[in-house]
């Protein structure tokens, strides 16, 4: 009975220690392939974005808005969207709001759900 005991421990803890070393050496692999495959943005001359032209909307800012808050998240959507985590050298040079085509339900809806 000891015997069927001590080879039962045996080759869990030969099951254990291979699944560790296939799982490292799995591990290893994506870590070389990432070092090899991914390109440097470092090297990339990062060029000031601005956003395409939007349509016209004839919407007035309140005048109480914090605008240097706007722009603060405006670039921080902009370097989100383009999955860069400094926003060192981005200049948003103009912004400008756009009407919304929702339907009126879908508006609603969403102010219901914000508050």
């Amino acid at each position: 009975m000891e015997n069927i005991l001590s080879q039962g421990a045996v080759i869990a803890l030969v099951g254990y220690l291979l699944v560790f070393v296939v799982l490292s050496a799995i591990w290893g692999i994506l870590e070389l392939s990432k070092k090899f495959f991914t390109r440097k943005t470092d090297k990339v001359k990062e060029e000031a974005i601005t956003p395409p032209p939007a349509p016209k909307a004839e919407t007035k800012v309140e005048i109480g808005e914090d605008e240097e808050e706007l722009i603060a998240v405006l670039t921080a959507a902009v370097a989100a969207s383009l999955g860069r985590t400094s926003t060192y050298n981005l200049n948003i040079k103009s912004y400008r709001r756009v009407g919304s085509s929702s339907p009126a339900w879908n508006k609603i809806s969403r102010q219901e759900n914000l508050s």
